[in-house]
């Protein structure tokens, strides 16, 4: 036999309580977990240091990417030279 706690008439009661606009609890409380962790973000955001493991990371991030963009300035670089070699010699090929 099944025993529920407060009975089927107390069941009921709180589903007919929690169906009522505005007293859907379990949105209520899902929406401010949702906004909780959102504010939370945003603190660890404008928390930003270099020291911090966010911090180390995204500084590694730039390091790479401006080695990688001196990297394209060679080589455009050795490419402009070329393209200059290039035209030269076909001026005096011409």
């Amino acid at each position: 036999m099944m025993f529920m706690f407060g009975g089927a008439d107390e069941f009921k009661r709180t589903q007919m309580r929690t169906n009522v606009p505005g007293w859907n609890c379990a949105n209520l409380v899902e929406e401010k977990d949702k906004k909780v962790k959102e504010l939370e973000e945003n603190i660890a955001a404008v928390a930003f240091t270099a020291n911090s493991k966010m911090g180390k990371a995204l500084m590694a991030q730039c390091k790479t990417l401006q080695e990688e963009n001196d990297e394209i300035g060679r080589q455009n670089e050795e490419g402009e030279v070329s393209k200059r070699v290039i035209r030269t010699l076909y001026r005096v090929l011409h």
